[in-house]
């Protein structure tokens, strides 16, 4: 009975350990907290180092330039394979400008997706009156967020992309920053699986300025 009352007390340690992880799996062989969108952080005062703190050390690192500011891009890869086919992938970009973070963007696979949002609720933000919380109420915490202009968000670029001559979509007057949404959505042309991507534009108040609504297969930004 005393070495039934030992096993069982050092299950219940592990229990009460594993109780901090997210999975044995990532308990036995040390993997990173799982890629999420951010929520807690915050453009324009969010340290590098919180960031790295977070998730650790990027697996991918680029220096751009935008208006003739030198900027840094974190890139994080995720692949969990725990549970079998579908594999689930995420990725995370996070920019930095003098070493504060910028602007950010999270994508996860369609299989992992767990969409809960109705694109259709842009419709009530009123353009000059609706504020970043209501947008947030109604939509959801975005995937995306960046201060203007930035290198990582697509469509939040007035830029050409992949050899277009003209700009994916202009950026209303006075934007400072834009949100992103991600939406799954079926492509009845390519009869495959795609993606519509939803961003909304604030001035520099917080004031909804308008949304623009594109289907787009790329993610990253070349």
């Amino acid at each position: 009975m005393q070495k039934l009352s030992a096993s069982l007390l050092c299950l219940l340690i592990i229990g009460l350990s594993l109780s901090a992880c997210t999975t044995l799996k990532e308990f036995i062989y040390d993997r990173p907290n799982k890629l999420a969108p951010l929520s807690t952080e915050q453009l324009g005062s969010t340290p590098r180092d919180d960031i790295i703190k977070r998730f650790g050390e990027p697996d991918e690192i680029n220096k751009r330039v935008v208006d003739s500011l030198d900027v840094e891009v974190y890139f994080y890869y995720d692949r969990d394979e725990s549970n079998g086919p579908p594999i689930q992938s995420r990725y995370l970009a996070c920019e930095f400008a003098k070493g504060v973070l910028t602007a950010y963007s999270f994508y996860e696979s369609a299989e992992s997706e767990q969409k809960s949002a109705d694109e259709n609720e842009r419709f009530k933000l009123i353009k000059g009156q609706s504020t970043r919380h209501e947008a947030e109420r109604l939509l959801g915490v975005p995937y995306s967020k960046a201060l203007l202009p930035t290198t990582i968000t697509l469509p939040a670029l007035n830029m050409q992309h992949r050899g277009a001559s003209f700009p994916l979509t202009k950026i209303p007057d006075d934007a400072k920053e834009a949100w992103q949404y991600f939406f799954p959505n079926f492509d009845d042309y390519l009869h495959k699986t795609a993606q519509k991507t939803l961003t909304v534009f604030f001035d520099a108040q917080g004031a909804y300025l308008g949304s623009v609504m594109m289907q787009e297969l790329v993610i990253k930004s070349q």
